[in-house]
């Protein structure tokens, strides 16, 4: 699971908590609309339970980005807006 982030819309750092059902290798990722990835906010074995994750998009244009979360051959999407 990944809660919406917060705050959205965004002006600074965002804040998502992802559940995770069992231990396994966690990747959280975002991307801007066209698909690119722009920044890894984790990646890597986690332990069941939910982790706040914080991703601060300084340094990024004003837009939609989605942010992914994928654990378990589970991927989930979440969209944040980040204005200036």
């Amino acid at each position: 699971a990944l809660a919406s982030p917060y705050p959205n819309p965004a002006r600074g750092p965002v804040l998502v908590q992802l559940g995770v059902p069992s231990a396994g290798e966690v990747r959280i990722a975002v991307v801007d609309v066209r698909g690119r990835e722009v920044a890894v906010l984790l990646d890597g074995a986690r332990p069941a339970g939910w982790h706040p994750v914080r991703w601060d998009p300084a340094g990024l244009a004003s837009g939609v980005y989605l942010i992914r979360a994928q654990a378990g051959g589970a991927r989930v999407t979440q969209s944040v807006t980040v204005v200036r």
